[in-house]
């Protein structure tokens, strides 16, 4: 579910409780009425794309999402240095 709301959304209890489902949150800030965090992000990537390109191991297409998971669940990032 994705979406931005100005009070509490009414979420579907049951639906979630039958089928085991699991939400998770996320935040997105605005640090001004003109631009947003997200908007700030995308552009300081772009700006620096040099030093962005040796994190990108593959690229796929929208319509690759099965492989891309697939590729990803394979692959798992070795946090054992962060």
């Amino acid at each position: 579910m994705l979406g931005a709301f100005t009070g509490s959304p009414a979420l579907p209890g049951l639906m979630f409780f039958s089928k085991e489902l699991t939400r998770a949150a996320s935040n997105r800030y605005g640090r001004d009425a003109k631009r947003g965090d997200f908007e700030r992000g995308v552009k300081l990537a772009a700006d620096r794309a040099a030093l962005i390109e040796p994190l990108v191991t593959h690229v796929f297409a929208l319509d690759e999402v099965a492989k891309a998971l697939a590729t990803a669940d394979e692959n798992p990032p070795d946090l054992s240095k962060c």
